[in-house]
Protein backbone atom coordinates (compact mmCIF):
# COMPACT_ATOMS: atom_id res chain seq x y z
CA UNK A 1 0.00 0.00 0.00
CA UNK A 2 0.90 3.89 0.67
CA UNK A 3 3.83 4.69 2.75
CA UNK A 4 2.82 6.24 5.89
CA UNK A 5 2.86 9.60 6.09
CA UNK A 6 6.12 10.95 8.26
CA UNK A 7 8.30 8.67 7.02
CA UNK A 8 11.86 9.31 5.72
CA UNK A 9 13.07 8.24 1.91
CA UNK A 10 15.18 6.39 3.52
CA UNK A 11 12.50 4.58 5.79
CA UNK A 12 10.68 4.14 2.62
CA UNK A 13 13.37 2.68 0.60
CA UNK A 14 14.29 0.11 3.02
CA UNK A 15 10.28 -0.74 3.35
CA UNK A 16 10.20 -1.38 -0.79
CA UNK A 17 13.66 -2.90 -0.60
CA UNK A 18 12.08 -5.67 1.60
CA UNK A 19 9.14 -6.33 -0.42
CA UNK A 20 10.98 -6.51 -3.97
CA UNK A 21 13.51 -8.46 -2.26
CA UNK A 22 10.86 -10.73 -1.12
CA UNK A 23 8.98 -11.03 -4.50
CA UNK A 24 12.26 -11.81 -6.02
CA UNK A 25 11.95 -8.29 -7.97
CA UNK A 26 15.48 -7.15 -6.98
CA UNK A 27 15.03 -3.59 -8.32
CA UNK A 28 17.89 -2.43 -6.18
CA UNK A 29 21.82 -3.33 -6.66
CA UNK A 30 23.20 -5.98 -4.54
CA UNK A 31 24.57 -4.26 -1.68
CA UNK A 32 23.09 -0.86 -3.08
CA UNK A 33 21.89 1.63 0.45
CA UNK A 34 19.70 4.22 0.36
CA UNK A 35 21.52 7.70 -0.14
CA UNK A 36 23.23 8.34 2.89
CA UNK A 37 23.23 12.47 3.32
CA UNK A 38 20.85 13.35 5.84
CA UNK A 39 18.34 16.49 5.06
CA UNK A 40 15.99 18.01 7.59
CA UNK A 41 12.60 17.97 6.07
CA UNK A 42 9.43 19.47 8.01
CA UNK A 43 6.60 16.65 8.75
CA UNK A 44 3.26 17.51 8.20
CA UNK A 45 2.94 18.24 12.03
CA UNK A 46 6.06 20.56 11.50
CA UNK A 47 8.57 18.71 13.00
CA UNK A 48 12.00 18.25 11.63
CA UNK A 49 12.39 14.63 10.56
CA UNK A 50 15.97 13.07 8.98
CA UNK A 51 15.70 12.55 5.34
CA UNK A 52 17.75 11.00 2.80
CA UNK A 53 18.53 13.09 0.38
CA UNK A 54 18.09 11.31 -3.35
CA UNK A 55 20.48 11.08 -6.14
CA UNK A 56 18.48 11.69 -9.38
CA UNK A 57 20.37 9.80 -12.34
CA UNK A 58 19.67 11.60 -15.61
CA UNK A 59 18.63 8.25 -17.36
CA UNK A 60 17.99 4.95 -16.02
CA UNK A 61 21.04 3.24 -17.24
CA UNK A 62 20.39 0.86 -19.64
CA UNK A 63 23.13 -1.37 -21.23
CA UNK A 64 22.78 -2.77 -24.78
CA UNK A 65 23.72 -6.25 -23.67
CA UNK A 66 21.25 -6.26 -19.88
CA UNK A 67 19.43 -8.86 -19.39
CA UNK A 68 15.60 -7.75 -19.62
CA UNK A 69 15.15 -8.66 -15.79
CA UNK A 70 18.49 -6.08 -15.20
CA UNK A 71 17.11 -3.44 -17.98
CA UNK A 72 14.00 -3.64 -15.82
CA UNK A 73 15.78 -3.89 -12.63
CA UNK A 74 17.39 -0.46 -13.65
CA UNK A 75 14.37 1.11 -15.35
CA UNK A 76 11.89 0.29 -12.10
CA UNK A 77 14.44 1.62 -9.69
CA UNK A 78 14.82 5.21 -11.64
CA UNK A 79 10.76 5.47 -12.07
CA UNK A 80 10.93 4.48 -7.72
CA UNK A 81 13.20 7.47 -7.24
CA UNK A 82 11.17 9.95 -8.83
CA UNK A 83 8.15 8.97 -6.81
CA UNK A 84 10.36 9.44 -3.71
CA UNK A 85 11.35 12.41 -4.93
CA UNK A 86 8.03 14.09 -4.76
CA UNK A 87 7.07 12.50 -1.27
CA UNK A 88 8.33 15.36 0.48
CA UNK A 89 6.51 17.80 -0.98
CA UNK A 90 3.38 15.79 -1.80
CA UNK A 91 3.10 15.17 2.07
CA UNK A 92 3.91 18.98 2.97
CA UNK A 93 1.12 20.66 0.24
CA UNK A 94 3.46 23.44 -0.13
CA UNK A 95 3.19 23.13 -3.82
CA UNK A 96 0.05 21.62 -5.80
CA UNK A 97 2.27 20.71 -8.58
CA UNK A 98 4.32 18.01 -6.44
CA UNK A 99 1.04 15.71 -5.96
CA UNK A 100 0.77 16.11 -9.68
CA UNK A 101 4.37 15.22 -10.18
CA UNK A 102 4.01 12.43 -7.53
CA UNK A 103 1.01 10.75 -9.90
CA UNK A 104 2.85 10.73 -12.89
CA UNK A 105 5.85 9.39 -11.76
CA UNK A 106 3.59 6.64 -10.02
CA UNK A 107 1.92 6.18 -13.23
CA UNK A 108 5.60 5.75 -14.98
CA UNK A 109 6.15 2.90 -12.47
CA UNK A 110 3.05 0.98 -13.02
CA UNK A 111 4.00 1.40 -17.10
CA UNK A 112 7.12 0.48 -16.13
CA UNK A 113 5.92 -2.80 -13.87
CA UNK A 114 3.36 -3.38 -16.91
CA UNK A 115 6.44 -3.65 -19.68
CA UNK A 116 8.74 -5.75 -17.82
CA UNK A 117 5.79 -8.15 -16.09
CA UNK A 118 6.69 -11.05 -18.79
CA UNK A 119 10.16 -10.90 -16.97
CA UNK A 120 8.97 -11.60 -13.34
CA UNK A 121 6.82 -13.40 -11.63
CA UNK A 122 3.04 -12.17 -11.94
CA UNK A 123 1.90 -13.26 -8.90
CA UNK A 124 4.80 -11.00 -7.38
CA UNK A 125 4.79 -7.75 -9.23
CA UNK A 126 1.02 -7.96 -9.09
CA UNK A 127 0.69 -6.95 -5.34
CA UNK A 128 3.32 -3.97 -5.68
CA UNK A 129 1.16 -3.12 -8.75
CA UNK A 130 -2.00 -2.92 -6.59
CA UNK A 131 0.41 -0.90 -4.17
CA UNK A 132 1.22 1.79 -7.04
CA UNK A 133 -2.22 2.13 -8.28
CA UNK A 134 -3.63 2.64 -4.28
CA UNK A 135 -1.03 5.11 -4.01
CA UNK A 136 -2.33 6.68 -7.03
CA UNK A 137 -5.80 6.89 -5.81
CA UNK A 138 -4.95 8.76 -2.72
CA UNK A 139 -2.55 11.27 -4.28
CA UNK A 140 -5.62 12.15 -7.14
CA UNK A 141 -7.77 12.78 -4.31
CA UNK A 142 -5.58 15.08 -2.65
CA UNK A 143 -4.80 16.71 -6.66
CA UNK A 144 -8.41 16.69 -7.06
CA UNK A 145 -9.10 19.03 -3.85
CA UNK A 146 -5.91 21.00 -4.73
CA UNK A 147 -7.04 21.65 -7.88
CA UNK A 148 -10.55 22.58 -6.53
CA UNK A 149 -9.35 24.77 -4.02
CA UNK A 150 -7.21 26.77 -6.86
CA UNK A 151 -10.37 27.67 -8.50
CA UNK A 152 -12.55 28.60 -5.88
CA UNK A 153 -9.80 30.73 -4.82
CA UNK A 154 -9.68 32.29 -8.25
CA UNK A 155 -13.65 32.20 -8.03
CA UNK A 156 -13.69 34.30 -4.86
CA UNK A 157 -11.89 37.11 -6.48
CA UNK A 158 -14.52 38.20 -8.62
CA UNK A 159 -17.38 38.11 -6.72
CA UNK A 160 -18.18 41.01 -4.04
CA UNK A 161 -16.72 41.33 -0.38
CA UNK A 162 -20.19 39.76 1.24
CA UNK A 163 -20.22 36.74 -1.75
CA UNK A 164 -16.67 35.88 -1.11
CA UNK A 165 -17.36 36.02 2.72
CA UNK A 166 -20.24 33.52 1.71
CA UNK A 167 -17.95 31.12 0.55
CA UNK A 168 -15.55 31.05 3.35
CA UNK A 169 -17.15 27.69 4.93
CA UNK A 170 -17.10 25.74 1.82
CA UNK A 171 -13.19 26.91 1.62
CA UNK A 172 -12.50 25.91 5.27
CA UNK A 173 -14.17 22.34 4.93
CA UNK A 174 -12.48 21.95 1.68
CA UNK A 175 -8.97 22.95 3.61
CA UNK A 176 -9.68 20.55 5.99
CA UNK A 177 -11.04 17.41 4.11
CA UNK A 178 -7.32 18.26 2.05
CA UNK A 179 -5.06 18.00 5.73
CA UNK A 180 -7.32 14.92 6.35
CA UNK A 181 -6.24 13.35 2.85
CA UNK A 182 -2.60 14.06 3.17
CA UNK A 183 -2.44 12.09 6.89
Amino acid sequence: GCDRVGDGAGQAWRRWQRAFQKNRMAIFAPGSEPPTEPESVPSSSGSAAPRRVLRLDKKPGVLPDDPMSEAGRKILFYHFERVLQHEPGSRLGKDIEAVHDMRVATRRLRSAFRIFLPFYRRKQVEPLIDGLRATGRALGAVRDMDVFLEKLGVYRTSLTAEGARSLDPVIERARKALRDSRS
